[in-house]
């Protein structure tokens, strides 16, 4: 399990104990789960400024999953034979995934790379030509660099993994001027950190800001647009499953097209 999914489990959970303050956790009443649904629907999302709003459809999806997953460990533990989320859904997507998460484009990266000092340039690069995760990047050293061959090793939190990835001249040219050290990590900056400068950032550049993660999804439809394989997409970006790649794929084809209207 990524520390991304663990941390969106453990607010799910935190957020289960306190809104049932008034309920038995090992014998929640029977509708207790629906009613948390509902709630969750109304207001299961924290916002920025520590507030909650509504959540959307795949947040409710996380928070059940969280609940699920506590059951599970409690079952195991033989604390309880409760299981109040087995046959709760959280409402369908309104919006296509692949319309909801859209890649930052060719052009946006380009206005981001201008307008960032070295250790954001690092960020952009890492993002949209390796296709990295957040914290893949923030787990990075410099040992893991292979400029000569004009690749680095990810090394992934998940079951001790790990991928080759090629870099972009850019790319390897970007970190030569940064800098970095064998036994150092390369950005020396957390999560919240790099998601905090590329917010930043994007407000510097003019560029709307589509999240962290919308770096990597341009690495993908890149792969694709340079000729590369649905396989090839997959394999850059360490996707086990193939289906996973194939929204790059429709991004692509939307990129291709808005720039031929241009």
């Amino acid at each position: 399990m990524s520390v991304h999914t663990r941390r969106a489990y453990a607010i799910g959970i935190r957020m289960l104990v306190a809104d049932w303050r008034d309920e038995d956790l090992l014998h929640p009443s029977q509708d207790a789960a629906l009613k948390w649904l509902r709630h969750l629907e109304r207001a299961g999302a924290w916002r920025q400024d520590g507030t909650v709003g509504p959540a959307t459809p795949s947040t409710v999806r996380v928070r059940l999953a969280a609940g699920r997953a506590l059951y599970r460990a409690l079952r195991w533990a033989g604390a309880t034979s409760a299981d109040p989320f087995q046959d709760l859904r959280a409402a369908p997507e309104p919006t296509p995934a692949w319309e909801k998460s859209r890649p930052y484009s060719e052009a946006d990266v380009a206005a981001l790379f201008a307008a960032a000092n070295p250790r954001d340039q690092a960020i952009v690069l890492l993002g949209a030509h390796a296709g990295l995760r957040v914290a893949e990047m923030c787990g990075l050293y410099g040992r893991d660099l292979d400029p000569a061959r004009g690749r680095l090793v990810v090394r992934s939190e998940i079951a001790d993994r790990q991928r080759e990835v090629a870099m972009s001249p850019s790319l390897i040219r970007t970190l030569d001027r940064l800098g970095w050290v064998a036994d150092r990590p390369l950005l020396g900056l957390t999560d919240s950190g790099v998601r905090k400068r590329l917010l930043r950032l994007c407000a510097r550049a003019g560029v709307p800001y589509r999240g962290a993660h919308a770096l990597r999804h341009a690495a993908g439809t890149r792969v694709l647009r340079g000729g590369g394989s649905l396989r090839d997409a997959a394999r850059h970006l360490g996707h086990g499953n193939l289906e996973t790649a194939r929204v790059y794929a429709r991004w692509a084809a939307t990129a291709d097209h808005e720039q031929a209207e241009d």
